[in-house]
């Protein structure tokens, strides 16, 4: 019983930490995603402090 409960468990956790991932978009990509909400995620090779 325990062992179905925690099988039951692991597979309730692993499918929304995958979800997160199928809205997100290389940079490179993001031209081709215009007026949709999506996250991008990339590499930051600079930035200044306002």
């Amino acid at each position: 019983m325990c062992k179905y409960l925690f099988l039951l468990l692991l597979t309730g956790f692993a499918f929304p930490a995958s979800a997160q991932f199928l809205d997100s978009i290389p940079a490179k990509e993001a031209i081709n995603h215009y007026n949709e909400t999506v996250k991008v995620y990339g590499t930051v090779s600079g930035g200044r402090w306002l």
